[in-house]
């Protein structure tokens, strides 16, 4: 549930910020959390994050995608 994640997030926030440690500890495992959610994620729900999260930023379909990574290869 996203209303509970975004608790426990914040709680977390809370006991995890008095030490530069703690707080490394705690980026640590919430950038391995979201690792783990994005390799679980089908494309329309990554691309829905996308959206939400980056509103202005354009997502690559396949030719467009293919056409940009044959010119970086290339270069």
């Amino acid at each position: 549930d996203e209303l509970i994640d975004s608790i426990s997030h914040f709680v977390l926030r809370l006991a995890y910020c008095r030490t530069e440690d703690l707080r490394r500890w705690l980026l640590t495992h919430e950038v391995d959390l979201l690792k783990i959610r994005l390799e679980r994620a089908s494309t329309d729900e990554k691309k829905r994050a996308i959206r939400e999260y980056l509103p202005g930023i354009h997502v690559l379909d396949r030719p467009e995608h293919d056409a940009m990574r044959a010119n970086i290869v290339a270069a």
